[in-house]
């Protein structure tokens, strides 16, 4: 006869894969109303189409990216309003081809970017969740490490000043989740690959980098253990880097070379010192208001507060004991790259001096994020513990529920610092119509750009992250963008304006040089019958011309695209290629029950 047991066993076994999923969607929907009511005030002050501070950049260059897929059928690759042009889709710091670079196109710059804001608040929370329950903390303890990661001023700081290139460090807790799975599953690290391919491409290639020396830094921690788990993590940084620079290669490659013609500054302040941190960590403002700091040296602070910073100072004297002592030989790790003199042999000073590098550590703050983030895990473990301590001697109080009000005041003290940052911020609050004027430059401002683009105008002055330097002749005013060098050898008159392709028609007497109103890239390309070519003149871009009349046509390819595809499908085909033969491998074999 048939056990009622055995019966009993597959539908305990479904009702209790119902609960984990309801679960995780109680932990969804609390997340996503805590993403809402926490950035609530940034998006009740920025209006629907304009911006401040870098927004501006993110803002104009989002436009563009919509204005050539939806207006010129074109992929954004060039933008002629920036700078006095400049390459859109080798842009290190610009988020051209993402999951959420793709509702710049449907929603427009001002909508987009205020989802992506949200979006990636809600992924911080719930990955920081879900690394804490991994690590077997609580969910009170899970819900801590949250809080302290994805409400700290790391976030705050990166949407008051619209630093959209630090948004991808909210995926570090999942970067950190593969790791860890790697170390038991090899094939685990194709997915940590894939978050960093996703920071590159949504152009936080600084917070790629910063992801990658905290995996390094877990990596050491855990390869100390002995030759086995040294060998077992080298592999897995390995294949995480390999992983990552392969599905990131479309926009990795043009960037690296768009760097290596625009190589960025050293840094101007070497490292920080450790009351500088503290400032970081326990500091309720900026550290662009803060007296004595550079903007290079503080350009992010990490509010965590009193309370987490207590926590930590608590766990210290654990640290002798796991997992205490791997969480702080981590933190020590990192603190060894930030902290130190100018000229000394602490690694910031070496690792400066490398080009590839030069994005993360041009602002040594930025690794303060990553600090912030093993020391939001010892909060909700110094949580736990205290809850098992204070049960034990004390049963019959609510531990658990007075854990969650310290959470709660958590929660309102990061939130209170943030809100008092976004109400500083001078937002503009008249919306800006878009004016149907021919396209041509004017001076402008780094404030302008954004408005200036609504009116067809290019901005020469803008702000960039590149040292993009607009070439010396080009023009400014309502005026035609292409002439003769020698205005006696003919005529010329541009014909159509796209911002990948401008047709020239020509007619001239003799051979000559046609100046156009853009700055020089070795992307651009003259094709025609009375084309000799493009070339740089003076940092703008020139055609050589040959007697006749005809057209001339201009085309922008971005270089090492083509390469940088060809890469990624490769390292595409291969990830899936592996992650399906672990699948495969991984799957127990399906049983046959028989009936008794």
């Amino acid at each position: 006869m048939t056990d009622p047991g055995q019966l009993e066993a597959p539908f305990a076994a479904d009702l209790d894969r119902r609960g984990r999923w309801l679960r995780r969607l109680a932990v969804a929907l609390l997340a996503g109303a805590l993403s809402v009511g926490y950035s609530w005030t940034f998006f009740g002050r920025i209006d629907s189409t304009s911006g401040t501070r870098d927004w501006v950049f993110y803002q104009s260059s989002a436009e563009v990216v919509r204005r050539s897929v939806l207006e010129h059928r074109q992929l954004p690759q060039w933008d002629p309003w920036r700078c006095g042009g400049a390459p859109l889709l080798a842009h290190p710091a610009l988020d051209v081809g993402s999951p959420w670079g793709l509702l710049q196109i449907g929603l427009g710059p001002s909508l987009a970017l205020r989802l992506s804001v949200l979006l990636h608040l809600f992924v911080a929370l719930v990955g920081a969740w879900w690394w804490a329950r991994r690590r077997g903390l609580s969910a009170v303890g899970a819900a801590g490490t949250a809080i302290a990661f994805g409400l700290s001023g790391w976030f705050a700081a990166t949407v008051s000043w619209g630093f959209a290139a630090a948004l991808p460090a909210a995926y570090l807790p999942l970067l950190v989740i593969a790791y860890e799975r790697s170390r038991q599953r090899l094939g685990a690290a194709l997915a940590g690959g894939a978050v960093l391919a996703l920071m590159v491409v949504e152009g936080g290639l600084a917070m790629a980098q910063l992801g990658l020396l905290l995996v390094l830094c877990l990596a050491i921690v855990d390869g100390c253990a002995g030759w086995r788990p040294a060998l077992r993590s080298l592999a897995s940084l390995a294949l995480h880097a390999a992983a990552g620079v392969g599905l990131a290669a479309y926009k990795l490659v043009p960037a690296y070379l768009l760097v290596r013609e625009w190589p960025l500054p050293p840094p101007k302040s070497d490292m920080l010192v450790l009351s500088q941190v503290v400032d970081m960590l326990l500091g309720r403002t900026s550290g662009h208001w803060v007296a004595g700091y550079t903007n290079e040296r503080f350009q992010y602070f990490a509010y965590i507060g009193p309370l987490v910073m207590a926590a930590a100072l608590w766990g210290l004297w654990q640290a002798r004991r796991p997992p205490w002592d791997k969480l702080y030989a981590a933190v020590g790790l990192l603190m060894l790259v930030v902290l130190g003199q100018q000229g000394t042999w602490m690694p910031y000073h070496w690792l400066a001096k490398v080009e590839v590098l030069r994005w993360a550590t041009l602002y040594p703050s930025r690794l303060v994020i990553a600090v912030g983030l093993l020391l939001a895990l010892v909060f909700g473990l110094v949580l736990d513990r205290l809850q098992s301590r204070l049960r034990q001697r004390w049963p019959r109080w609510p531990w658990r529920a007075l854990a969650g009000l310290v959470v709660a005041a958590l929660a309102v003290d990061l939130g209170l610092v943030a809100h008092g940052h976004w109400r500083s911020q001078p937002f503009a609050a008249d919306p800006i119509a878009r004016q149907a004027n021919p396209f041509h430059l004017v001076d402008g401002d780094r404030g302008a750009g954004y408005r200036n683009l609504r009116a067809n105008q290019g901005t020469l002055r803008c702000f960039d992250p590149l040292p993009i330097a607009p070439a010396r002749g080009l023009r400014t005013g309502v005026q035609p963008q292409v002439w003769l060098a020698e205005p006696e050898a003919g005529s010329v008159e541009l014909e159509q304006f796209s911002p990948n392709r401008w047709q020239i028609r020509v007619a001239l007497e003799r051979a000559g040089v046609i100046l156009v109103n853009q700055n020089f890239d070795r992307g651009w390309h003259a094709l025609g019958e009375r084309s000799a070519g493009a070339f740089d003149h003076e940092g703008q871009l020139a055609i050589e011309a040959s007697a006749g009349e005809g057209v001339i046509a201009l085309e922008y390819r971005t270089p090492g695209l083509v390469e940088g595809a060809l890469a990624f499908a490769i390292a595409l085909l291969a990830v899936l290629g592996a992650a399906l033969a672990t699948a495969r491998r991984e799957t127990p074999a399906a049983s046959t029950v028989v009936p008794p």
